[in-house]
C-alpha cells in the first residue's frame, strides 16, 4: 500500500510518500520512505514519481488538498462538523474511523491540534453562553477520553520504538480537567516513553512520593483554570523543596504565569497557543 503522509513540524505540513511493506523478520507490517515530497503547501503532481500518479490514495491526497480546491482549513472544517455531531451522541465507532481515515495523511498530533482540541475550546464556549446543556457537554467530553483510550491501546500494539525514560502527568490539587493530560499521555506512548497518568487532583505530597518510588525522569503539570495558579505554584515550590527533577507547565491557564519569578528554572511553561505536538519535541530535548 503506498499513500502520503504529513508531519508537523513547528505548525508547517510536511509530505512523504510512503508504502507499507511485510517485514518478514518481525512478522509486522513496516512502513518505508520512497521519497521526501516537502512541504505540503507546495506540493504538486509533478513531484510525485510517475509510476504513482495514479495510485488512488496519492490521487486522493491531491483531491482533497489542491485539484478541487480545497483548503486545509476548509478540510478540516468538515471533519469537525461530523466530529461534534458524533461527539455529542457518544458514537466512538464513527469516532474513529475518522481518526483512522485521518492518520493516514496525518500525525496524531495535527489529529489533536487541529481537529479535537478546536472542538473542545468550541464545546467549551457553547456550554458557556448557555448553548450546550451540561449533559452533553460530559457526553462530548466522556466521548474523547473514550477515544484517546483506544487510540492508545491501538498505539501499544503497533508502537516499534521502547524507550526506558519516564514521564509523570499530572494536574494540581482541586483541577478536574484531564483531557489534556490524557492527549499529552497518548503522544509520549506514541513515541516510546513510559508515561504515568496520576490526573485528575494530585497533592503534592503523593507526587513527590511517586516521583522518588518510580525514578520519573520529567514532571508535567497540566491546568485549565487560572484559579488553580496557585495551587500550581505550591505544588512546582514543594517538588523542587523535596526532589530534583525537570518540570514542564502546560495549559488553558498557563498564560496567568507568564514572567513569573517564583517560576525561574521550570524546564518550559507551553502555553495552549502552542501546538500539543511540540510539546513531545521539549521533552525529547530535556530527557
Amino acid at each position: 500500500m503506498v499513500f502520503i503522509r504529513t508531519k508537523n513540524i513547528k505548525g508547517h505540513q510536511y509530505a512523504y510518500l510512503v508504502k507499507n511493506i511485510w517485514n518478514e523478520d518481525s512478522k509486522k507490517v513496516q512502513q518505508v520512505t520512497i521519497k521526501y515530497l516537502g512541504n505540503v503547501s507546495k506540493l504538486k503532481i509533478e513531484h510525485i514519481p510517475k509510476e504513482y500518479e495514479s495510485n488512488p490514495y496519492v490521487k486522493e491526497f491531491l483531491d482533497t488538498y489542491y485539484n478541487k480546491g480545497k483548503e486545509d482549513g476548509k478540510f478540516d472544517d468538515s471533519i469537525k462538523e461530523k466530529v461534534f455531531k458524533y461527539l455529542s451522541v457518544h458514537d466512538i465507532e464513527s469516532l474513529i474511523e475518522i481518526y483512522e481515515d485521518y492518520v493516514k495523511y496525518h500525525q496524531l498530533d495535527t489529529f489533536y491540534d487541529k481537529i479535537m482540541i478546536p472542538i473542545l475550546h468550541e464545546i467549551g464556549d457553547l456550554w458557556q453562553s448557555g448553548k450546550l446543556d451540561v449533559v452533553t457537554e460530559h457526553i462530548c467530553s466522556n466521548a474523547v477520553l473514550s477515544l484517546i483510550k483506544i487510540i492508545n491501546e491501538k498505539t501499544l500494539k503497533l508502537r516499534k520504538t521502547h524507550l526506558a525514560k519516564k514521564v509523570l502527568i499530572c494536574t494540581p490539587q482541586g483541577e478536574l480537567h484531564i483531557i489534556g493530560c490524557s492527549m499529552i499521555e497518548s503522544l509520549l506512548l506514541k513515541k516510546g516513553y513510559i508515561v504515568y497518568n496520576a490526573s485528575p487532583s494530585a497533592p503534592s505530597d503523593s507526587i513527590i512520593s511517586y516521583l522518588r518510588s518510580k525514578d520519573i525522569d520529567l514532571l508535567i503539570i497540566s491546568f485549565t483554570l487560572m484559579e488553580h495558579k496557585r495551587m500550581v505554584k505550591k505544588m512546582v515550590k514543594e517538588i523542587r523543596d523535596g526532589i530534583k527533577i525537570p518540570i514542564i507547565i502546560g495549559g488553558r491557564g498557563v498564560s496567568s504565569l507568564a514572567n513569573d519569578s517564583e517560576l525561574s528554572g521550570i524546564s518550559d511553561i507551553h502555553p495552549l497557543e502552542k501546538p500539543v505536538g511540540e510539546i513531545v519535541q521539549i521533552v525529547n530535548k530535556i530527557i
